[in-house]
Formats: C-alpha cells, sequence, structure tokens
C-alpha cells in the first residue's frame, strides 16, 4: 500500500535518484558531464524551490521507498484573459518507477499537486505531456494546446 505526500528538505537525496532516473529514461542522458551538472543543478533548483514554497513535490511511498513523484513550480504573469489573476502553475516531473506502473499513483499525486495549486489560487495550470502521460491528464481536465511556442538561449 502507498501513500502520498508533499516532499521535504530531507528527501532532497532520493528526490535527485528519483529525477536522474526520469532523465535518463526521458532523455537518455548518457552524457557522465551533463548528468553531473544536471544532478548539481536540480539539487540547486529543489533546495531554493522547496525552502521558499515556490516549488513542490508529492512522493508515493512503498514503505520508505518513492514510487512516485510529481512536482509542480508556482509562478505569475501579468494579468490576461487567459489568467485574470496571473497566478499560474507548471506541473512537470510526473514519474512512477516502472515497478509501481498502472497503480494509480500518478492520478493521486496529480490530483495533489491540482489541489495545491487551486489552493494557491492559480488560474492556469500547465504540463509537458508525454504520450503515456496524456489520457490521465485529459482524464483530469487538460486541454491539448498549441499556442505555445520556444526559443531556447
Amino acid at each position: 500500500m502507498t501513500e502520498t505526500r508533499l516532499a521535504t528538505l530531507e528527501d532532497i537525496p532520493a528526490l535527485l535518484e528519483m529525477r536522474m532516473e526520469f532523465l535518463g529514461e526521458a532523455n537518455a542522458v548518457a552524457d557522465e558531464a551533463l548528468a553531473g551538472m544536471l544532478r548539481m543543478t536540480n539539487e540547486e533548483f529543489l533546495r531554493e524551490g522547496l525552502a521558499d514554497d515556490s516549488f513542490v513535490q508529492v512522493v508515493a511511498l512503498d514503505g520508505n521507498t518513492i514510487a512516485a513523484t510529481g512536482s509542480a513550480s508556482f509562478y505569475r504573469l501579468p494579468p490576461n484573459k487567459g489568467c485574470p489573476n496571473g497566478r499560474c502553475a507548471y506541473v512537470g516531473n510526473m514519474y512512477t518507477r516502472p515497478a509501481y506502473r498502472r497503480r494509480g499513483l500518478a492520478e493521486s499525486i496529480l490530483t495533489q499537486l491540482l489541489a495545491e495549486a487551486k489552493a494557491r489560487n492559480c488560474r492556469k495550470i500547465m504540463l509537458h505531456a508525454t504520450e503515456m502521460g496524456r489520457p490521465l491528464y485529459r482524464k483530469l481536465g487538460f486541454a491539448d494546446s498549441k499556442d505555445d511556442m520556444v526559443l531556447k538561449v
């Protein structure tokens, strides 16, 4: 049986392991130098975001093992018709270890993240969806969007 809870600063070593697993599976990060840099910058991000409450991460636990995780970053944009108060959340890092998939963990985590975003009065919640995740995101009300453009600097 698993339980979900918000991650704390004490969880950072385990969260880093999960993040590196996710990056390895999703992006095949094979370059050791890049992997080392990503580990360092992800640790910095986790420490800062968890400390200043601009970021939350939910973990699903099987005993002391993190079976699945997901996160949300909170930010504000100038208010506009698509988000009248400008409060936004970005859901990311949704990852379930292969042995725990198809048990409803991602849905439990995402439901908790959405509740957290709504409690913070976020009017727009975005995410990047993999093909595996799309059915869940649609089930919980997300719609496909083709409006975004990206400039990598």
